[in-house]
């Protein structure tokens, strides 16, 4: 590990000194991922994200910051549910088929489609997706008109949804800004 992270240090300090044009950038991380594999290892594996290969990651990583804008701007939703009435609910069902909760489905099956067909990691993921797609559901039904929503905690259910969209962020290697 501590041989992947000369190199970088040395090229993070490059960078604060001075700006390199985009051909030096390139050949300094060309030998940072060299050094990486000359040593039997490589940063995706050091990450412990499954053996993914560089443009798989990238593309995952992606398609996880997708899901964490729309896990990120469910609070704004929560007014609407507060105290539901027949018009904050359309309300919700209208914004929960916009950006960026309309890419939440096409981000999960995409990211699975992208997984090892007999992963361990593929499994769990497919898993959790039916667990959003169940989660976006029930709170949609739950908000149709008219239903009987005195006894449902939509805030809960709410939350319950942006719980599994953080738990399907995990599991990759990648760091997820929160």
């Amino acid at each position: 590990m501590r041989i992947l992270m000369l190199p970088a240090l040395i090229l993070g300090a490059q960078a604060l000194s001075m700006p390199l044009p985009r051909r030096e950038v390139c050949r300094s991380a060309a030998l940072v991922i060299g050094a990486a594999g000359l040593a039997g290892t490589s940063c995706i594996r050091a990450a412990g994200a499954d053996q993914l290969g560089a443009s798989k990651m990238l593309t995952i990583g992606q398609y996880l910051e997708d899901l964490r804008e729309a896990r990120n701007s469910l609070p704004r939703l929560q007014p609407l549910l507060e105290n539901p009435s027949e018009t904050s609910c359309k309300a919700f069902r209208v914004e929960l088929r916009k950006a960026p909760f309309s890419g939440i489905r096409k981000a999960c099956s995409k990211v699975i489609l992208v997984l090892d067909e007999k992963s361990t990691l593929r499994s769990t993921k497919e898993q959790q997706y039916e667990d959003i797609k169940q989660s976006l559901g029930s709170i949609d039904d739950a908000c149709r008109d008219g239903v009987d929503r005195s006894s449902l905690d939509l805030v809960g259910m709410l939350t319950t949804m942006g719980d599994r969209l953080q738990a399907f962020e995990k599991g990759f290697g990648i760091d997820v800004e929160q």
